[in-house]
């Protein structure tokens, strides 16, 4: 077998185990037992680039999370972040809070995916002004469009893992709407 089947089948058998983590989820809520982050979906959520670190301090191996944007926080910055109000920024522990819900936000966004959005919006680069951000119109789209997104993600059913969503084909413009917009496609 080669290196690449074999990593492929090892990815197909961590999507199978967080699908049926979220399943899972979705069935107890309400319940008032404890149940912490999902063991499977917590090894992939550790896995995704930028995401052994603090997505605000730069502090290693985050405890905490912030559901609202998909990132990981250390012990200080989620206290911040609590401070902003569940507005701005829903925090939890990813072992002593209880998770209901939120996962798949945690699995769908990411540390690299938010910071790299800010550079986008020509934000985020200075530490220091780090925690205005969050209380930006830009901030609010992107919360407001992943958890449109996760809203999508569970009306498709069963979750197949990040890169279905990633890897699937963006529609193209008609001819006739490139027209209108004078856009040259190359075609």
């Amino acid at each position: 077998m080669r290196v690449e089947e074999a990593k492929n089948d090892s990815s197909m058998k961590i999507i199978k185990e967080i699908s049926k983590e979220v399943e899972e989820v979705k069935q107890r809520s309400g319940e008032a037992a404890h149940y912490p982050f999902p063991e499977a979906s917590l090894r992939f959520l550790r896995s995704i680039p930028g995401n052994s670190t603090c997505v605000d301090c730069g502090a290693n191996d985050p405890q905490w999370a912030s559901i609202s944007y998909g990132v990981l926080v250390c012990l200080k910055c989620s206290g911040r972040h609590r401070s902003f109000g569940v507005s701005h920024s829903i925090v939890r522990s990813l072992q002593l809070d209880t998770w209901e819900n939120g996962v798949l936000q945690m699995l769908e966004g990411g540390n690299v995916q938010w910071n790299k959005f800010l550079s986008r919006h020509g934000m985020g680069s200075e530490k220091s002004s780090r925690d205005r951000v969050y209380f930006t119109k830009a901030a609010l789209f992107y919360r407001e469009n992943l958890r449109r997104h996760v809203d999508k993600v569970v009306k498709a059913g069963v979750y197949q893992g990040r890169h279905m969503w990633r890897q699937r084909p963006h529609p193209q413009p008609s001819q006739t709407t490139a027209k209108k917009k004078n856009i040259d496609y190359g075609k």
